[in-house]
């Protein structure tokens, strides 16, 4: 749950679609130290924001594109000022400001004397005259030096931006253009240096060149990206020219050229033109745009972003736009006619359709055939999928390519794909009709040399259809039993296919997954006498670097193994291959085989994304004897047992939860909790198993390890100890939960007088609830005088009870009273006007402040210290407003790097298995520090709970405090409650921080699994315990 924010490593631009982390949008680093510059807010991290009752400091929505202007970091500017000049990393072309720039020569015209100016003759549209054209350009490779941008399995955003400014550059000179750069090498450069560079030039428009990135591997596209003014991120170097009229026109209709240009090129998903606050957007006072090229995180479009040939399309993409941008403003329209003709054209396989086609050059097409889709237009390519007869598709293009003209489309999942429709006849200028291929003209597949044909003859399969799985079989990327499990199908699952092919002694289903990748599935043997044998078969090992466990191993070959101690996750069974994730102490694993390696004996198993992962737990010694130096393997001892006989639960199947019970690692009372479902949560388990008296559900989450959830009493009397499972007592229904109680059950104060039973417990936040029974309805309704001994009655306050069933139920909160001690609670019944004595009873009140400070995820003293592979700045939304609820609830000064130093070093939660914390973290993080957590589900829960002075914490991704809606997710803090509004701390945005519609906030819920799981919904109230 959150944060995953902006990548702190982007110290720019980057729109992460990461929960709740905090955006770093434009975000401006005044030194290469990583220090930020200071922010104009007054409000200091660590001061205490005292909330009002009143909704009148509503704050105008805003982004969080954040600058150099907005760093909540308290550094002057003088003290940017000396740490810029003093660590500045030198670029290899630099300005000498001491002296006025030199105009660059026209190249075209040799024979022109370069004209000197100074900087206030404006002579040039980086001088704020945009009527002045030198084709000259200035070209900004994203990120470098101690910033490499997005990195996704060892690639770099930094080392792309610069391969392919490297290109545009090169394309750029060819055609008669001078480039200037902000970096040529791998330097880092600060983006205020960018821009003030690009002003200190004669360049006529400037273009920031980035790769994007998201949570979502299936994002794709290309977008690029013009100013759009926001009063919140004042310039600050080029206040006078950066909402010119003329500099957004001209921004404008160079971004559609470049993005038009990419698209048309790349075949890439169009993501469109946007605007947003970017600070070298801003601070460029020449028309400047910023492209980002693709999707690193996506795998497909990473494998094309780093070869040549797709870097050089983009290049000539880039360089299309630009060229077209100066056909239009050009005053002498020599530019338009060198440029165009010097574009630099690249050979595809592909080219626009046969000039003789009846084909539309876009529009809707109906099918005559069945027809195969591919990701190019090769007939050799695998087919994706199938258009059948009378289906239609809507296509942007055509293109021709191995005698066929293609309809081209981008599909669902924002991959461009291709379809061969209209044969090009070779031996004649004028093709045939255009027809869909029929079984003579229809290209037929090429194999080469492919192990797979068709099923065999023999086979009872359908050649489509529906199969269901009768044994767990393994998904595979190829119809090959060497090839890696990427997952499975279990007993009973079912699959939809469209092809069956035969390969290597079996008969395989085919079907496109939802990534829109091909997947193969062995279900039936064929024998040597051709008949069908539907066992699934053992996957071949082959020779890799890992063979079976040693034989003398303790291990077994398959099952559940509890870490002693804290132990690395990896992609191979390589000692040198980087850790990916840890297990700690007492967290366990399923394994499904065990392969030995480089010394030790590995568990390994398929994670929760398809992957499969190594760890090392054995390591085997010369003597061949099992020294487990690295974890040791769990007990093959286990509590549990199938479930009772007389047990009313399914083997498997969906369970409704009828009181709050706690999710455990394993099936032991003792055993922690993890996370809790609420009333009404359900879960989808795959087995029971009966242990210490109770049967238990089990199942796999989604972090893909075992689970187990105690729901009904066996006959054996031990009772589980789970935290507040409000249980009826007088049940009489032997698979109900006896009352559960736990370190964190509330106590309470009981007292009997005239005939009634008083309650009073603690709810948390100097909230305490008090119930009276035996009331009778009829006498008139229940109020409740309090006030503090300490204070005589100065302090009285009364407060309404609610009748249900005879009990009259209440709240009152220490923080509407003055001092702590004894408080004083009288019941009255009040009817037609005459009040009616029932009981008194004291209660002991500890504190009556819980004012939490206010810590900006940004301070300086923390933003850059580093937790893997992001720092506070970047992740750190969570652990910040941990610690502010956990300052105000305990009284005592938690700073964030204490929350993130145990989320990080004692959990998986925080910049581990993803970028930022995930829900689990906060449930995690609360019981350390003697809280409770409770997930909330509705706006109406959210409100009650503010209403009674609780602290909540919320992960959003939308406006204001998500710019751009979905992109990522950020966690704030909740308090207060006045007319529909709540106060909002942003541990990122402090000019956010105000009043702010609740609903807005509920509509803007993040939806990401990891700021959700094990809660439902991501708004969680932290409370504190007596």
């Amino acid at each position: 749950m959150r944060n995953r924010q902006e990548t702190s490593q982007k110290f720019s631009i980057k729109k992460f679609k990461f929960g709740a982390a905090s955006v770093l949008i434009g975000v401006v680093f005044a030194s290469f130290t990583g220090t930020a510059q200071a922010d104009t807010e007054t409000v200091s991290s660590g001061e205490t924001l005292n909330v009002q009752s009143e909704a009148s400091q509503s704050v105008e929505a805003s982004t969080q594109a954040l600058d150099s202007s907005q760093s909540d970091s308290a550094v002057t500017s003088s003290e940017v000022e000396s740490t810029t000049t003093s660590e500045a990393v030198e670029k290899e072309s630099t300005i000498d400001t001491s002296v006025s720039p030199t105009i660059v020569s026209n190249p075209a015209s040799e024979n022109t004397t370069p004209t000197m100016t100074t900087v206030e003759e404006t002579a040039s549209a980086s001088q704020g005259n945009y009527a002045v054209t030198n084709k000259v350009v200035y070209l900004d490779a994203g990120h470098g030096g101690v910033d490499p941008g997005a990195v996704y399995s060892g690639t770099k955003e930094a080392d792309l931006t610069l391969s392919i400014y490297q290109l545009v550059k090169n394309q750029l000179e060819d055609a008669g253009y001078a480039v200037e750069s902000s970096r040529t090498s791998a330097a880092s450069v600060g983006l205020l240096e960018r821009s003030a560079d690009a002003n200190d030039t004669n360049s006529d428009i400037f273009v920031s060149i980035h790769v994007n990135a998201s949570a979502t591997s299936s994002t794709a596209g290309v977008e690029t990206y013009w100013y759009e003014p926001d009063s919140n991120y004042p310039s600050q170097l080029n206040s006078r020219y950066h909402v010119d009229t003329e500099r957004l026109k001209r921004s404008a209709y160079l971004a559609e050229s470049i993005q038009a240009a990419t698209v048309s090129k790349t075949g890439a998903n169009d993501r469109g033109v946007q605007r947003n606050t970017f600070a070298v957007l801003r601070e460029t006072t020449a028309p400047a745009v910023l492209v980002e090229v693709g999707y690193l995180s996506n795998p497909v479009e990473r494998a094309n972003l780093v070869t040549e040939n797709y870097q050089q399309q983009v290049a000539s993409a880039i360089v299309g736009g630009i060229l077209d941008y100066y056909q239009k403003y050009n005053q002498s329209g020599q530019a338009a006619t060198s440029s165009q003709n010097t574009s630099v054209k690249l050979s595809s396989t592909s080219t626009s359709k046969s000039t003789s086609s009846n084909l539309s050059s876009s529009g809707t097409y109906e099918f005559k055939t069945r027809t195969g889709v591919k990701n190019e237009a090769k007939l050799s390519s695998e087919d994706l999928a199938y258009y059948e007869v009378g289906q239609t598709v809507n296509y942007d293009k055509v293109v021709s390519s191995e005698g066929y003209n293609w309809l081209s489309y981008v599909s669902y999942s924002g991959n461009r794909r291709y379809v061969p429709v209209e044969k090009v006849s070779s031996s004649s200028t004028t093709p045939s009709a255009a027809t869909t291929p029929s079984s003579s003209t229809t290209p037929v597949k090429t194999e080469s040399t492919k192990v797979e044909t068709s099923q065999s003859v023999a086979s009872n399969l359908s050649s489509s259809g529906t199969y269901e799985f009768k044994t767990r079989t393994g998904v595979k990327n190829e119809a090959k039993l060497s090839s890696e499990d990427l997952a499975y199908y279990e007993v009973g699952q079912t699959v939809n296919y469209d092809k069956v092919v035969s390969s290597e002694g079996y008969n395989w289903l085919s079907y496109v997954s939802y990534s829109g990748n091909r997947r193969y599935v062995p279900v039936e043997k064929i024998t040597s006498t051709s008949s069908s044998n539907t066992t699934t078969p053992v996957k071949a090992e082959t020779s890799k670097v890992e063979t079976a466990k040693s034989t003398s191993s303790s291990l077994s070959s398959s099952g559940i193994y509890e870490f002693t101690t804290r132990t690395g996750v990896k992609n191979e069974a390589k000692l040198s291959s980087e850790d990916l994730a840890y297990y700690e102490v007492g967290q366990k694993v399923n394994y499904d085989k065990v392969v030995l390696s480089d010394g030790y004996n590995w568990l390994s198993y398929v994670s929760y994304s398809g992957n499969r992962r190594y760890v090392p737990v054995e390591k085997i010694t010369s003597t061949s004897s099992s020294n487990t130096t690295t974890p040791v393997k769990a007990e093959t001892s286990k509590v549990e047992t199938t479930k009772s006989t007389s047990s009313s639960l399914s083997s498997s199947g969906t369970y409704e939860f009828t009181t709050r019970t706690g999710v455990k690692n394993e099936a032991k009372l003792s055993s922690d909790n993890l996370a809790y479902y609420e009333v009404g949560q359900t879960v989808n388990y795959d087995k029971v198993v009966s242990s210490e008296g109770y049967n238990w559900l089990s199942y796999v989450s989604y972090s893909g390890n075992r689970r187990y959830v105690p729901v009904e009493k066996t006959d054996q009397i031990s009772t589980p100890v789970v935290e507040k499972a409000a249980v009826d007592t007088t049940s009489s229904s032997e698979n109900a939960l006896p009352k559960m109680e736990s370190v964190s059950e509330k106590k309470e104060t009981v007292k009997t007088e005239n005939g009634y039973t008083t309650r009073i417990s603690y709810q948390g936040t100097g909230v305490y609830k008090v119930n009276i029974d035996n009331v009778d309805a009829n006498k008139g309704t229940v109020k409740m005088a309090v006030w503090s001994e300490e204070n005589s009655q100065d302090d009285i306050r009364w407060y309404d009870l609610k009748m249900t069933n005879g009990v009259a139920e209440g709240k009152f909160d220490a923080s509407n009273h003055v001092g702590t001690g004894r408080y004083q609670i009288h019941l009255y019944q009040n009817k037609a006007d005459t009040m009616t004595f029932l009981s008194a009873v004291s209660q002991e009140v500890k504190r009556t402040n819980f004012d939490a400070p206010y810590y900006s995820q940004r301070d300086a003293r923390w933003a850059s210290k580093r937790y893997g592979l992001f720092n506070m700045d970047a992740t750190g939304c969570v652990p910040t407003v941990l610690s502010m609820v956990f300052s105000g609830l305990i009284g005592e000064d938690i700073k964030p790097t204490t929350v993130a130093d145990y989320l990080y070093n004692e959990t998986i939660s925080f910049n581990k298995l993803e970028q930022g914390t995930n829900a689990t973290g906060i449930i995690s993080a609360a019981e350390k520090w003697n809280m409770d957590a409770t997930p909330l589900k509705t706006q109406a829960d959210i409100e009650e709970a503010l209403k009674e002075g609780h602290y909540v914490l919320a992960a959003v991704q939308g406006s204001p405090f998500v710019r751009v809606y979905g992109s990522l997710s950020h966690e704030l803090v909740l308090a207060g409650y006045d007319n529909g509004k709540t106060y909002v701390r942003d541990p990122y945005t402090p000019s956010l921080n105000g009043w702010h519609s609740l609903s807005n906030i509920f509509t803007q819920q993040s939806k990401f699994a990891s700021d959700i799981v094990g809660i439902g919904k991501p708004f969680v109230k932290i409370t504190d315990r007596l």
